[in-house]
């Protein structure tokens, strides 16, 4: 799924994406959210659960669907792999 245009929606199966400007978006998903090597972790749970409630989040606009969101006192960078219908936390700072 490509990213659209600024303020619109796009959606697919799951996820939700609504870009605000070239380097803010907000992103509702359900796909599930793992490690890049498959796992999961306390880390992965509290991604998960703040991207079923929606959240606003900058992206990496060196890296096509890369973003990073803080959550409380948390910081998460991600990948949404469109393809793969998943999310691959690349890196967390959890307090």
């Amino acid at each position: 799924m490509a990213m659209t245009g600024l303020g619109t929606r796009a959606g697919r199966g799951g996820i939700d994406i609504e870009l605000f400007n070239s380097n803010c978006a907000h992103i509702r998903s359900n796909w599930p959210v793992t490690s890049p090597r498959g796992t999961t972790s306390i880390d992965t749970k509290l991604l998960s659960a703040a991207l079923e409630e929606g959240v606003e989040a900058k992206r990496d606009t060196q890296r096509a669907s890369f973003f990073e969101v803080d959550v409380g006192h948390s910081w998460f960078y991600f990948h949404i792999a469109h393809k793969l219908g998943r999310i691959y936390l690349v890196a967390a700072f959890v307090v």
